[in-house]
């Protein structure tokens, strides 16, 4: 992608370069070579789902060094740079940073995490909290994440956010997934609402929808995913999915 490029994640553009195959060959030797160093390969079934999660940690060195890597020339040396950068950063156990445990539902308030009786129940006239536990690097103001987490549901349910004060529940108007629209969405696992849903006096909450079949089972899933390029990935729906 050009030199320059704020985001690698959502560049305007990714231009052919000039190339020969050769350095093409080498380009592609040398990133298989910083690969190893990183996150294992993925599942078959998390692929068939369309889940982006190998090479997690490749992509949050490379999110979280961008300041520095985009003002080196596209091509080898930028490569070279983040191979280094890698090296360095990934010496110990390699270990993706964000890492997430779905406990289910609940509905009583949230003390301790593992004090939670887990119900795994929607209601369409109320809410049941989803217990998880979520544990990622914490980011700093200028440093982008190159990981997302990705929410996952049934048609029949919808997620929302909330605040608690004094022990009362004030739920967000709109839902911010609605299983009747769409199933998944992925937000960066630096965004904003990633820390509200994960605040122990906030939260993700669950609401059911009754659908006209009657079908009573639900699912809600959560994932810690590697962040897709928009410009090279294939797209969910739309691309109100990813934030």
């Amino acid at each position: 992608m050009p030199d320059g490029t704020s985001d690698p994640f959502y560049p305007s553009s990714i231009p052919p370069h000039s190339d020969s195959v050769k350095i093409d060959l080498l380009l592609t030797a040398m990133l298989d070579l910083s690969l190893a160093h990183n996150s294992p390969i993925p599942k078959g079934n998390e692929v068939s789902q369309g889940i982006f999660n190998n090479y997690m940690q490749f992509m949050d060195n490379v999110a979280g060094n961008w300041e520095s890597l985009k003002t080196v020339g596209r091509g080898i040396n930028r490569l070279k740079s983040i191979h280094n950068l890698v090296l360095a950063q990934n010496k110990g156990e390699i270990k993706d940073p964000v890492s997430v445990i779905n406990r289910g539902t609940s509905f009583e308030r949230i003390t301790h995490q593992h004090e939670q009786k887990r119900n795994n129940y929607a209601f369409y006239d109320g809410y049941a909290r989803i217990n998880w536990e979520v544990t990622k690097p914490d980011y700093g103001v200028s440093q982008k994440s190159g990981l997302g987490i990705m929410f996952r549901i049934s048609e029949n349910v919808s997620l929302f956010g909330a605040e608690i004060e004094d022990g009362l529940v004030a739920f967000d108007t709109l839902s911010f997934l609605n299983g009747e629209d769409k199933q998944r969405i992925i937000y960066r696992a630096d965004d904003t609402l990633v820390n509200k849903f994960i605040d122990i006096y906030k939260g993700l909450w669950l609401k059911g929808i009754e659908k006209e079949d009657g079908k009573k089972e639900f699912y809600a899933g959560i994932e810690p995913v590697r962040l897709p390029v928009c410009p090279l990935s294939l797209k969910l729906t739309d691309n109100s999915h990813r934030k």
